[in-house]
């Protein structure tokens, strides 16, 4: 098949100086209870309000769930804000 995707032609990911979800202002850390050796850590991005999610006539609600080393693209660092 000619049009198969191989991992050479997968977008490499650009570096972003540091920013990572686990070092963002809108990032906060869920809680473990034991935390496991290279295990990542997972919190929740407080960026935009919670997404509502309708299924099986239930209705769910909450912020994304993301790893520490993830990225959006909309990081904003604790220095970057101003006291008014």
């Amino acid at each position: 098949m000619d049009n198969e995707i191989k991992d050479t032609d997968v977008e490499k990911a650009r570096d972003t100086h540091g920013e990572a979800c686990s070092n963002c202002k809108y990032w906060f850390e869920l809680q473990e209870n034991e935390p496991m050796d290279g295990m990542p850590h997972f919190g929740k991005c407080k960026k935009n309000p919670p997404a509502m999610l309708v299924q099986d006539d239930k209705t769910y609600s909450g912020h994304p769930i993301t790893r520490e080393n993830d990225w959006c693209g909309s990081w904003f660092s604790y220095a970057s804000v101003s006291a008014v």
